[in-house]
């Protein structure tokens, strides 16, 4: 998630410096608790209470959990979680991301007396509200805290602990999930092999090959020199279809309002897959038919009406010119 690092980071663990002025001139504190995180965070006392955990940092737990193991390094927790310096809120994991809980790896605290220091002690099920001294952990962070804080103020998470799932558990998860996709982008190579045998069939194109990734191609003239190397900056003129014959992109036509050749560095994936390998088969002057199944392309991603999820794309493209890269 963008804000993990927000609620962890030993480097912004107070807002983004670049925040503070905004915070300074309207701080949450001036406006009425009308959220449900701020109405959370006014319900938690904020003297009294706390016991000294390690490191500085104190803790007070709101409600006990059913959980009876505590995350160790290697596991992820997924919980809830708002930041905030006094009664200024910082961060509301709950509206960021929309209710769900935030997934967590746990591993070793970035700053003695973090956040991660806190979310050690607790167990699956726990709420429990952590402090620590602002200027301490903003030393230990070798971090300036925000102009706009109060003397002695103290950060602090509020912190809900929704699940705790085992190293073997997330790595047995990531297993499945890859089979899965793997299985998945098999299915989708096959389907789109046998339309692009299909399409060709149809066009009357027999002289079409095929490479080890799944992309066919045909060349039509052949270039002079060298084929285009990996590295080696690339002047292309195209044209691209849909298999609808439908032309979404051209260099050529002023209809695209761009005629000139595209140029790029080969081979370092600034462009779909499928035209670092089709480019790579032609030399200068070469001219060619690419016919590029989706997972070579954009693959579940659309890209506009004329290039939906899983489109099979066919480029006619010339190699215009080889240069070595800037």
């Amino acid at each position: 998630m963008k804000y993990t690092s927000l609620l962890l980071a030993a480097g912004a663990l107070f807002c983004a410096t670049a925040t503070n002025a905004q915070v300074k001139k309207k701080p949450v504190a001036k406006k009425t608790a009308t959220t449900g995180a701020r109405k959370s965070f006014k319900a938690v006392p904020i003297t009294g209470g706390f016991t000294m955990g390690p490191d500085n940092l104190e803790y007070k737990t709101i409600t006990r959990g059913k959980g009876l193991l505590n995350p160790k390094e290697g596991d992820v927790v997924e919980l809830t979680i708002k930041q905030r310096i006094d009664d200024s809120l910082m961060v509301n994991s709950d509206m960021a991301n929309m209710g769900k809980p935030v997934p967590i790896p746990v591993q070793q605290s970035a700053v003695k007396g973090d956040l991660m220091s806190g979310i050690r002690l607790m167990k699956e099920g726990d709420s429990t509200v952590f402090r620590i001294r602002l200027d301490t952990i903003a030393a230990r962070a070798h971090q300036p805290k925000p102009e706009w804080t109060a003397k002695n103020a103290y950060v602090y998470w509020e912190v809900k602990m929704v699940k705790i799932k085992s190293k073997a558990e997330v790595q047995a998860e990531n297993a499945k999930a890859q089979e899965m996709q793997a299985a998945k982008v098999a299915e989708q190579a096959a389907t789109d092999d046998k339309l692009i045998r299909e399409y060709l069939t149809k066009k009357g194109v027999t002289n079409a090959k095929k490479t080890s990734s799944g992309l066919y191609y045909v060349i039509h003239k052949e270039g002079t020199g060298p084929l285009a190397a990996a590295g080696k900056t690339v002047a292309v003129n195209y044209t691209g279809v849909n298999m609808d014959g439908e032309t979404f992109d051209s260099s050529v036509d002023s209809a695209f309002n761009h005629v000139a050749p595209i140029e790029f560095p080969l081979g370092q994936h600034n462009v779909i897959a499928g035209w670092d390998e089709g480019i790579a088969l032609l030399n200068k002057g070469g001219k060619a038919t690419l016919y590029i199944p989706s997972g070579l392309a954009y693959g579940p991603q659309a890209r506009g009406p004329k290039i939906p999820a899983n489109a099979i794309l066919i480029f006619d493209v010339e190699l215009v010119d080889i240069k070595d890269a800037q």
